[in-house]
């Protein structure tokens, strides 16, 4: 009796570990459902109420999700106070290098915290600025804009194809020349220039024409925040184990001179297929594919500065590889523990019956924990769109027309009474999901 309550407790502490993998594509449909109807106040509690479901290793996307809506409520304040949150882990987490944890490699890529991709992180420091210019707080926002070109100083130095993320640049250089710290623009710009070069963006992408007289004007800049961003999901394939064993190998991620590996492959005691889990990008549909701002009956059209679900999609697709490979190494281990833990119990008790009945259970928990690592910042929009006018000094009405493939109206915002300031920016912010 002590053998069967030793495998209950096993798999009860396992199955835990299962249920804590993260939110579930019906929670990020249904907050995706508020941003479509732009009730973010609701997508705020909806997402506070349903911390639980991040666990303790998607803590950074709960404090990502809950940030971004929070901006989008006009709740400038609070939104910062979660952004810092989430930068503070990121950073930590970059620090304490856990993409290897063995735990990982054992349960499931759950099993270790999630540390945000490259393009995530850095599109932190442009919504943390974007903060403090909706409370007139230029200062702050450099100091957002300075750390983005340096974190992205980094990820340049240490990745494999030198990513750089053409936005933020773009927005930093932005700032910098407001500032009046030119040299900094310059970097930042070109930095810009480079990265949208190498993501195919149009050549003249950072173009802003600038009238003869703009020292006598102000000039408003605006961030339309279009679409869900591709969800991160699920499949299952089936695959020959020979296969699996074999990928597992040639990828050298198991140690196969160790006699419990080799014995458990020559045991013969697998079957001769197994059923993997691996993730892989869905784009979410939107109807709104374009937009104008409307300025005393002057039309400027907004162009595309930012396609996350690109990205995301690209920079998933460099990794799929390597999870793949992961994965079947996971696969393997666990059969291989399987085995050895069936003849273990059978040696210790005597008993064929024990040893069947522990090998069994621990197949059954590395079913129960394989699963597909789905986390993603859920509420990041698909795309980022920019417009920007110069306009006398003086209050202003900004109209934004939200228009389908077809150029049929959807829906319309103004921005009522608009400040605009001879020789200074202006930034105008707004999100649309369908």
């Amino acid at each position: 009796m002590k053998i069967s309550a030793k495998l209950l407790a096993i798999i009860f502490c396992s199955l835990c570990l299962y249920a804590c993998g993260g939110p579930s594509i019906a929670y990020k449909k249904n907050v995706n459902s508020l941003i479509v109807a732009e009730n973010f106040n609701t997508a705020e509690k909806k997402i506070q109420k349903n911390r639980g479901k991040y666990g303790k290793n998607g803590i950074l996307l709960y404090y990502l999700d809950l940030a971004l809506i929070q901006q989008h409520a006009k709740k400038y304040h609070d939104s910062d106070r979660n952004f810092t949150k989430a930068q503070g882990i990121a950073e930590e987490l970059i620090n304490t290098n856990l993409t290897e944890g063995i735990s990982s490699l054992v349960l499931n890529d759950y099993s270790i915290p999630y540390q945000g991709e490259d393009y995530e992180i850095a599109l932190t420091f442009y919504f943390r600025a974007m903060n403090f210019l909706m409370r007139n707080n230029l200062e702050e926002a450099l100091v957002e804009a300075r750390k983005a070109v340096f974190y992205l100083d980094y990820v340049r130095e240490h990745s494999k194809d030198g990513y750089d993320e053409p936005f933020v640049q773009f927005f930093s250089s932005l700032l910098f020349e407001e500032e009046g710290n030119l040299s900094s623009a310059r970097i930042a710009r070109q930095n810009a220039k480079n990265a949208y070069a190498k993501q195919r963006y149009p050549k003249n992408i950072t173009s802003m024409p600038v009238p003869e007289n703009a020292g006598e004007l102000g000039e408003i800049i605006f961030f339309h925040l279009n679409g869900l961003s591709a969800m991160k999901v699920s499949k299952s394939s089936q695959i020959g184990w020979g296969e699996a064993s074999g990928i597992a190998v040639s990828e050298g991620q198991l140690d196969t001179s160790l006699t419990s590996y080799n014995r458990a492959l020559n045991a013969g005691l697998y079957p001769s297929s197994v059923v993997i889990s691996l993730p892989f990008y869905r784009a979410v549909k939107y109807e709104i594919k374009q937009s104008e701002i409307i300025v005393d009956e002057d039309v400027y059209s907004t162009k595309l500065v930012s396609n996350i679900s690109k990205t995301s999609i690209s920079e998933f697709k460099k990794k799929e590889s390597e999870i793949f490979a992961k994965t079947i190494t996971r696969i393997v281990l666990k059969y291989v523990i399987a085995s050895e833990t069936g003849k273990a119990i059978e040696a210790s008790t005597g008993s064929e019956t024990w040893g069947d009945i522990a090998k069994i259970s621990a197949l059954m928990l590395g079913a129960a924990t394989e699963r597909a690592d789905t986390r993603h910042w859920g509420t990041l929009p698909s795309e980022i769109r920019m417009s920007n006018v110069f306009l006398p000094p003086g209050k202003h009405d900004v109209k934004v027309l939200f228009k389908d493939r077809n150029n049929n109206i959807i829906k319309e915002h103004t921005f009522k009474n608009i400040k605009v300031k001879q020789g200074k920016r202006t930034y105008l912010i707004h999100r649309t999901g369908g």
